[in-house]
């Protein structure tokens, strides 16, 4: 009886022995496997297969595979029984979903040949880089919908039984998410409108910055004072949006108010001599000077100068103007013209004989 024990124990002992095996070789070789599968598919190109966003997923799957087996191995002799293996398969099967939801998020999340190539194209079918990154975004979601959902049935949830109960509670989640919604709804507006893209520099009643990332519920500006600013979709989807980065071309305009004194002829030279000096200027679009004798005010004799500058950039726009200005009172200066000044004449009454 002591030897048939003996032989038992034996016997258990190395089937657990060569189940521990089983994990270590699993665990040594989960490493080349991976190297060796990633390596596969992509044998003309030069690149770090352990950064590959499928790497470690693939490594991980391998030794939960190897624990599985030698599971399997020892179910038997250790007498497992059905329940227990039952539940072990589901934990199996579970985290073999995650894995792959993990790898496929990985894939969507880092910038590898196959989203390079994807994003190229894309912008090539007039598409730009913003709404790449917000199909890419909506995809991760569904790659996490759907995980959620085969692990609720792995689980022998009732789908049809959670829907319910959460239709029942529904009209409070309604009311906690209203913003919520509101601001999905306005992200989804600016996704499909797409007033703005991420780098433009946009301008809104109450903020003005430069888009660093758009999301489901905010939009990312960075200000001018390199403050960050998580403005919610639903306020920019509804606000009067200026986007500057679309500009061609910037305008220049003032308005000079000469004394009412000045000669006629004098203001005629004025005119030509800061229409000549646009009209040479590197900047300014020729067919766009106006340089005209606009109206006659009670303070002297207006002048409007209008003219358009191959500029973009806010501050080299902002050193042109400055230019301008000082050829203009350069002008004015050379031809002995002086600016009015607001004026008012009181008359007093003296009722006094």
């Amino acid at each position: 009886m002591e030897e048939i024990i003996n032989k038992i124990i034996s016997n258990k002992l190395l089937v657990l022995g060569t189940a521990i095996i089983i994990v270590i070789i699993f665990r040594i070789l989960a490493s080349i496997i991976a190297y060796i599968i990633i390596k596969m598919f992509n044998l003309k190109k030069k690149i770090d297969i352990r950064k590959n966003p499928y790497y470690r997923p693939l490594k991980t799957f391998i030794i939960v595979l190897g624990i599985y087996l030698a599971i399997l191995f020892v179910k038997e002799p250790l007498q497992i029984n059905e329940k227990a293996m039952n539940i072990i398969t589901k934990i199996f099967k579970i985290t073999i979903i995650v894995l792959i939801s993990k790898g496929l998020i990985n894939g969507l999340s880092s910038p590898n040949s196959f989203i390079i190539k994807w994003q190229k194209k894309m912008t090539q079918d007039g598409i730009n880089t913003t709404t790449s990154i917000v199909i890419l975004k909506i995809l991760k979601i569904l790659v996490y919908i759907g995980a959620t959902v085969i692990i609720i049935q792995e689980m022998n949830y009732d789908l049809s039984g959670l829907i319910t109960g959460l239709g029942l509670s529904g009209v409070i989640l309604t009311l906690a998410a209203q913003d919520t919604a509101k601001n999905l709804f306005g992200g989804i507006v600016i996704f499909l409108d797409k007033p703005f893209k991420v780098g433009d520099y946009i301008k809104l009643p109450e903020y003005d910055g430069t888009v660093e990332d758009i999301t489901f519920r905010s939009t990312k500006v960075r200000t001018v004072e390199n403050t960050v600013l998580h403005i919610p979709n639903s306020e920019i989807s509804s606000a009067i949006i200026t986007n500057c980065s679309e500009m061609q071309k910037r305008r220049y305009k003032t308005d000079l108010i000469i004394e009412l004194g000045t000669p006629l002829m004098q203001i005629q030279k004025v005119i030509q001599d800061i229409e000549d000096m646009l009209s040479v200027h590197e900047k300014v679009i020729s067919d766009s000077i106006n340089v005209k004798f606009q109206n006659i005010t009670d303070n002297g004799t207006e002048i409007i100068v209008i003219a358009y500058l191959d500029i973009v950039d806010y501050m080299k726009f902002l050193e042109k103007q400055q230019e301008l200005n000082f050829s203009i009172m350069q002008i004015l200066e050379d031809n002995g013209v002086e600016l009015a000044y607001n004026t008012q004449t009181i008359h007093i009454k003296n009722n006094n004989n």
